[in-house]
């Protein structure tokens, strides 16, 4: 009876084996297939670092047991899929980041400031002028924020004058997405380096006004376009937030039911308008005479449709210099990477990748240094 039992209970391990080597290899549509169209891949590209994770401790029992056949299974699908899911971790160990002097180098900060605490998310009146002073330590060429507010008048909060002002930024792009009595809300980019064109550009994805910017920049004689990118956010709640993050009392099995129900037509909708707005910005990249550099807040972990349509033909800057996870949002997931900056390999050396851990915002500024590689 008990060889029986264990019989029957490896052959289920191995019937399961099966089923997460299938949902491994069905992570190979992702970059293909828009969410807009079918939904379910935004969910398999959630689930993509655990299935992987799930096929590597097959591989391992399988090892143990030493069934080298049925090993055989998930380590060939994990060959064939690397491609999907190892974009969520990086692994360069002994990658230094290097500084150089030149004319021709530019440092780039791409942050969420979460309208700069305008709201007093974070409890502490002094989280304004925190950030600024953070901002104005980075000295960065090239700043592009998202979740930004501003006053357009003097008796509001200027922002953007406060930046442009103790950062010493001569030029500012502003994508303006709601525009009320106290200010605009939007996303903006900052310069030290001549802006020559900016274009924002309305996105048909949202019932609510949802635009994108670019901005063409001159340094010295070169010219090159960056993006600044704020895509459709889930717009979890509070509620949504506690239920994933096990803090609902679980007794309430009904209104946890309900609440899950909320969850998962949010994350449906979400899903499909970024792949609507990856497919529109990617189009206008392609048309673009510039080399390009994306920076900007996705809403999209690595193994999405959003990221790897945006990312063609463009390194990860993260992938190159960073380490680990790269966590860029403090929410719900410990390895929640949103946040990128793309740019392209033939012009670019990347020099220096940082993620700093400061908690102004709900999410982790990141910080590139590039140098034109046809610089003497």
């Amino acid at each position: 009876m008990k060889r029986l039992l264990r019989l029957f209970t490896k052959q289920i391990v191995w019937i399961v084996n099966i089923l997460v080597v299938v949902l491994l290899l069905c992570t190979k549509f992702i970059p293909f297939v828009n969410p807009n169209k079918i939904w379910a891949i935004g969910i398999l590209g959630l689930a993509t670092p655990f299935i992987a994770v799930a096929n590597i401790l097959f591989i391992i029992l399988w090892m143990l047991f030493a069934k080298w056949r049925r090993l055989l299974l998930s380590a060939i699908a994990i060959v064939l899929c690397w491609n999907i899911f190892s974009v969520g971790i990086a692994g360069n160990i002994f990658q230094k980041n290097v500084e150089q002097n030149s004319k021709l180098q530019l440092k780039i900060m791409s942050y969420n400031v979460r309208l700069l605490d305008y709201y007093k998310w974070s409890g502490n009146k002094d989280t304004r002028s925190k950030m600024l002073e953070f901002i104005r330590q980075q000295n960065a060429d090239i700043l592009c924020l998202q979740e930004f507010f501003s006053s357009q008048d003097s008796t509001g909060i200027q922002n953007v004058k406060a930046i442009c002002d103790s950062c010493n930024y001569s030029y500012a792009a502003a994508n303006k997405n709601f525009i009320t009595k106290r200010g605009f809300f939007g996303d903006i980019i900052f310069s030290k380096l001549p802006i020559v064109h900016q274009e924002s550009m309305q996105l048909d994805t949202s019932i609510l006004t949802h635009r994108y910017q670019y901005a063409d920049i001159v340094c010295q004689a070169d010219t090159f376009r960056v993006y600044n990118l704020h895509l459709q956010s889930v717009r979890f709640d509070k509620q949504d937030i506690a239920l994933l993050n096990n803090k609902e009392n679980i007794k309430a099995k009904k209104n946890n039911y309900e609440q899950s129900k909320i969850i998962i037509k949010k994350l449906k909708s979400s899903f499909a308008k970024r792949g609507l707005q990856a497919d529109e910005i990617k189009s206008n990249m392609l048309q673009s005479p510039y080399t390009n550099i994306v920076c900007g807040d996705f809403n999209d972990i690595p193994s999405s449709y959003t990221y790897f349509n945006l990312r063609t033909n463009l390194n990860d800057a993260f992938l190159d210099k960073g380490f680990g996870f790269g966590r860029t949002y403090q929410g719900i997931s410990p390895v929640l990477r949103i946040d990128n900056i793309f740019y392209d390999a033939q012009k670019w050396r990347l020099l220096s990748f940082q993620k700093i851990d400061v908690n102004y915002s709900d999410h982790y500024p990141i910080i590139a240094c590039l140098q034109n590689k046809y610089d003497k």
